[in-house]
């Protein structure tokens, strides 16, 4: 009857990322299934959804996203289709991403560079073999099949080499 949010606390992404050609940028990213966590949850549940008829963590320890594509859809927005590896499965993702702003070094706090994104998306976790308690004919009740997801992410670049 609602959204149940939940997030990985472990992960890992890389970015290519040219200011003068944005669109060629690519992003690789890797989630350990793991290290969902949720607020409150109630007891067992959380296992409940690492355990094998959800994430299957124990078997498939990892998700991965891999861009296959990148269009230009606005002066700070781009289209990032790609290629989501989850519960063994690979198929076809797409989320929309917003350039929230960077800079190239901020003395004395940061002195790397660093870049901000936002995006979101969605998928259906069937495509992936993830279908349990998916309303049915004979169960109306359930969890649905669509997932969202937010992605808030800052990269930062190496710091300049201090001279000697």
């Amino acid at each position: 009857f609602s959204n149940y949010t939940g997030q990985f606390d472990s992960f890992d992404a890389t970015l290519q990322f040219d200011p003068g050609a944005p669109e060629k940028m690519s992003v690789t990213a890797s989630i350990d299934a793991g290290s969902l966590d949720l607020p409150a949850p109630p007891e067992g549940f959380l296992d409940e959804l690492k355990g094998p008829d959800w994430l299957d963590a124990a078997q498939f320890p990892g998700l991965a996203f891999r861009s296959t594509k990148v269009t230009l859809t606005g002066p700070d927005t781009a289209r990032i289709d790609g290629e989501l590896t989850f519960h063994g499965v690979t198929a076809p993702v797409s989320m929309d991403a917003r350039f929230n702003g960077g800079y190239a070094n901020f003395p004395p706090y940061d002195p790397a560079p660093r870049i901000g994104f936002s995006a979101t998306g969605n998928f259906r976790r069937s495509s992936f073999g993830v279908a349990a308690a998916i309303p049915n004919e004979e169960m109306k009740l359930g969890v649905g099949d669509r997932v969202s997801f937010a992605i808030e992410a800052e990269f930062n670049g190496a710091a300049p080499a201090t001279p000697q």
